[in-house]
């Protein structure tokens, strides 16, 4: 993830906050807070996750701050708990729609466990944010499972005519164990050719495909498709 994990920091700092020894009025902090953000800090110290999380869900219930289902989120997601970042991450949305950590925590999170229409809204809503053309690619690459093909064709142009797309790269595997960067320009002509391959229409597939192929020709996985789809003909 691209975003500085400032939620996290908030909660370290709230937490280091609450340890020091200043004098401070009897119940500016009360005294179950500062217990739990004590608690926090040493399970951190200790690296103990569970803990850090029952430490954060008792912060939460006395204060109910988007910050601390951010950190919660993150530790969820960092043990591939995807359900629970996702569903925790989408209520640090909810009350804090600016909160472009969650959103990239609930996109993610979804789209591992495989529920695509929720991780579109929420890289959509990421990508209105950081503009990246990856974002976008995903956005599409989902459309496409999902058999919206128009709106996935509408996000190939948008790819294709956005001055970026020759100089931003994407990893597509070569066989079990080599890779290639393939600039987005040319992963997008490629994805039109899979939609229309999906419709049915194999003249307009080909079209695209060796458009892709024509600014690409080392592309192993797109001359694979070409070669798969004049096999069906």
């Amino acid at each position: 993830m691209k975003i500085i994990l400032s939620s996290l920091l908030l909660v370290v700092m709230f937490c280091a906050s609450a340890q020091e020894q200043k004098p401070v009025a009897q119940d500016s902090v009360p005294f179950e807070v500062r217990k739990q953000a004590v608690l926090y800090n040493l399970a951190r110290k200790y690296n103990d996750v569970e803990m850090q999380k029952q430490a954060l869900y008792n912060l939460y219930v006395f204060n109910p701050n988007a910050a601390f289902l951010d950190s919660l989120a993150i530790l969820y997601f960092d043990q591939q708990e995807y359900v629970s970042a996702g569903l925790v991450a989408q209520d640090a949305v909810t009350i804090n729609p600016d909160d472009m950590l969650a959103t990239e925590i609930a996109a993610l999170s979804f789209d591992n466990i495989g529920v695509s229409a929720k991780a579109i809204d929420f890289y959509e809503k990421l990508y209105v944010f950081n503009e990246e053309l990856g974002t976008l690619y995903r956005i599409m690459f989902l459309q496409y499972n999902l058999k919206r093909y128009e709106e996935g064709m509408t996000n190939a142009d948008i790819i294709i005519e956005h001055p970026k797309a020759k100089t931003t790269n994407l990893y597509f595997p070569v066989d079990d164990n080599q890779n290639q960067l393939i600039n987005l320009e040319v992963a997008a002509y490629r994805m039109k050719g899979m939609i229309e391959q999906a419709r049915g229409n194999k003249g307009l597939a080909a079209q695209h495909f060796n458009k892709a192929l024509e600014l690409a020709p080392a592309f192993a996985l797109l001359k694979r498709q070409i070669e798969e789809l004049n096999k069906a003909e």
